[in-house]
């Protein structure tokens, strides 16, 4: 399921069941669903998962009226930042001194990810155990000289490239929260930035005027930033959640399917579809990641068909399987059409 089939279905599940327990939480924290998996045969992906602390998923705002209606009355100091597109990494200081970091938020599978001991400050002025939370990835200036070296495609993805290869002079630490046995502080960034860590880049308001503002100069700061960014975070005292408008709001790109292209890696085999190219903020698209050659036949992605798709994290195309049936519903019977439609750029 992509993340537009998901958060329109999500959306529809809490209208119809607001109490249930999947509507009161952010996916991050489902169970794993250890029947399902049973009954399919798949006892192999069964983990037992806990969501470590201040790393779980939040939910997003999408749209205008999402934004007034949480926000219109807002009368308290609040914080609007950009929001990361990498890796969520954990650095745990000991006694003033970084001992060890590790990634995805989970216990049980997460990964070792000393790289990031090098970026971090060397030590610090708070005794005890200290978790420090944020954002590993790769700045974009570093970007294009990676990529010739590895022939990654994927930016945020090759975090794990950076991780296995000890790559630090690669690698960016973003840090937001900090974690400590006894002390709470009222504005963590800056302590953080006190303490010699990189924080995201942020602004202060105190209504609703204001965050508009806010959110419009960030929108046009994101193209000169030096991370890859996918949204922004809105956070006070009352709440915490990403807000996907303006420079962030998704929006499908139009094609069709010309041929497909497999992909070789350590896992198996990954397919990817050629599409009529398109240029898109100044690059041309051809390519679109698709699961598998199972995907492909059941969305009736044959050659010629229409084919719909967002770009996420700058540079990595993926498909909207519901707008892509939409599209071949609405032109089955004149497929020709459509195809002059989007070599004329007239869709």
């Amino acid at each position: 399921m992509s993340d537009q089939e998901y958060n329109q279905f999500y959306e529809n599940y809490k209208k119809q069941f607001p109490d249930d327990f999947y509507s009161t939480h952010t996916w991050s924290e489902d169970p794993c669903p250890a029947k399902l998996l049973q009954l399919i045969g798949r006892e192999d992906l069964i983990r037992k998962v806990e969501i470590v602390y201040g790393s779980e998923s939040m939910a997003s705002i999408r749209t205008e009226e999402e934004l007034s209606a949480k926000f219109y009355n807002l009368n308290q100091r609040t914080r609007v930042s950009m929001k990361i597109d990498g890796w969520n990494v954990q650095v745990n200081y000991y006694n003033g001194f970084p001992v060890s970091a590790n990634s995805r938020g989970r216990t049980g599978n997460n990964k070792e990810t000393s790289a990031i001991l090098s970026v971090v400050p060397k030590s610090i002025p708070i005794m005890g155990k200290v978790k420090f939370v944020g954002e590993s990835s790769i700045p974009n200036e570093k970007w294009e000289g990676f990529k010739e070296l590895t022939g990654n495609k994927d930016q945020r993805a090759s975090m794990s490239t950076v991780f296995a290869n000890g790559m630090e002079n690669m690698c960016n630490f973003s840090a937001f929260n900090i974690i400590t046995e006894d002390e709470q502080y009222e504005d963590k960034y800056k302590v953080l930035k006190e303490l010699g860590f990189d924080v995201p880049k942020h602004m202060y308001v105190n209504n609703y005027t204001q965050l508009l503002r806010a959110i419009d100069i960030m929108s046009k700061a994101k193209g000169k930033y030096h991370l890859l960014t996918d949204g922004l975070v809105i956070e006070n005292e009352s709440t915490q959640i990403a807000v996907r408008l303006v420079a962030w709001k998704e929006s499908d790109y139009l094609s069709y399917v010309t041929g497909y292209e497999q992909n070789h890696t350590p896992y198996g085999i990954s397919m990817v579809l050629l599409v009529k190219p398109i240029k898109i903020e100044g690059k041309e698209v051809s390519k679109v990641n698709i699961t598998n050659i199972s995907q492909i036949v059941q969305n009736n992605l044959r050659p010629g068909h229409p084919v719909a798709f967002v770009v996420r994290s700058s540079a990595n195309p993926v498909i909207n399987v519901s707008r892509s049936e939409q599209l071949y519903l609405e032109y089955q019977y004149n497929l020709d059409k459509y195809k002059e439609m989007v070599d004329n750029k007239s869709l």
